[in-house]
């Protein structure tokens, strides 16, 4: 399940790319969270069913305060669990 709350950094990321921060509450069988970028993908690792701090640098619409997350979930073996498009925005 995916939590969607959503933070946009004040300051850009060294390539001067706005930085989008959302949580997802992982499938209890994943090992890993993995968020697709536009070229790369980053691994997060799972917790004891904690939910999960990811970032993004891609698909940020900073007019509307949203950012949509390209998401899968994996087990400890690397097999794919769930593939979804996580849609988040700045609450308030």
């Amino acid at each position: 399940m995916a939590d969607p709350r959503l933070d946009l950094a004040a300051c850009p990321s060294a390539s001067e790319r706005v930085v989008a921060f959302a949580w997802v509450e992982p499938d209890a069988r994943a090992r890993y969270v993995v968020v697709r970028q536009d070229r790369f993908a980053e691994a997060y690792r799972t917790a004891g069913g904690l939910p999960v701090r990811i970032a993004s640098t891609s698909r940020i619409d900073i007019t509307r305060s949203a950012a949509t997350f390209a998401v899968s979930e994996h087990d400890g073996q690397g097999r794919l669990l769930h593939r979804y498009a996580l849609r988040a925005q700045v609450a308030g």
